[in-house]
């Protein structure tokens, strides 16, 4: 629980949700405590797979559910016009709109807020890089949040002798032929790391659709040992369809 003075009118909310099956509601984020006057109620979550808020009263959902077995970026967008009375609430699910809807409602008072639950409603699942903003952002800043997230992320904390690699943005993860694989569980630089042999040692990742971009960048902790050798860090490998290799 965290305190909530004088509640924002203009707001955006946003975090990566790991999802599950979420048959009944699930609160992401709740503001106000349990008998609270419903002005003051907020309430973001997921239903039945599908998005929704709470506001003053009023219940939206989403058009289109999040996905099971994988990671959604979910945004909820609040933009109150004190001239009109009205706001203008959206949900943003992998950088797509899928609620629009203007409606005369208003948030009002100083609650606290809660992440995961509202009164017996717990969250059953993973949340990363959860943020909320005073002001509502631009459908192209929303966008751009999304981008925030790797697309390949490998820490190399895996177990000794892994023949697999987890890739922590999601599939597909790294892989490695037995008496071919870099030793795992060794000392890195953050948590452990993996060490290549320099002669036949490598991890391959099939192409997905998701990596089809022109614009990128690949960073990584370093420490060759071979200074005068030919060091290749990652490649592509377009024959036979393209894979990716660090080695």
């Amino acid at each position: 629980m965290f305190p909530i003075n004088d509640l924002f009118d203009a707001f955006l909310v946003g975090g990566f949700l790991f999802g599950v099956l979420f048959t009944l509601a699930t609160v992401l984020l709740g503001f106000g405590d349990v008998g609270a006057d419903p002005a003051q109620l907020l309430m973001l979550g997921v239903e039945s797979n599908l998005p929704y808020i709470l506001m003053d009263g009023t219940t939206l959902w989403g058009s289109n559910p999040v996905s099971t077995g994988a990671w959604n970026h979910l945004v909820w967008r609040n933009l109150f016009e004190p001239s009109t009375g009205l706001s203008h609430l959206g949900i943003f699910l992998n950088g797509s709109q899928v609620l629009s809807q203007t409606l005369p409602l208003q948030l009002e008072g100083s609650v606290p807020a809660y992440v995961g639950r509202y009164n017996g409603l717990y969250l059953d699942g993973m949340v990363d890089h959860f943020q909320i903003f005073r002001q509502a952002l631009s459908d192209a800043e929303i966008a751009a949040l999304k981008l925030q997230a790797p697309l390949i992320n490998l820490h190399f904390n895996d177990p000794a002798d892994s023949l697999a690699f987890v890739n922590s943005a999601g599939s597909p993860h790294g892989v490695c032929a037995p008496n071919a694989c870099p030793v795992a569980g060794t000392k890195g630089q953050v948590g452990t790391a993996v060490h290549f042999d320099g002669v036949d040692d490598l991890v391959s990742m099939p192409h997905v659709s998701a990596f089809d971009t022109d614009s990128f960048s690949a960073g990584m902790w370093v420490r060759p040992e071979r200074r005068p050798h030919n060091q290749t860090m990652f490649y592509t490998d377009p024959a036979g369809g393209v894979r990716y290799y660090l080695e």
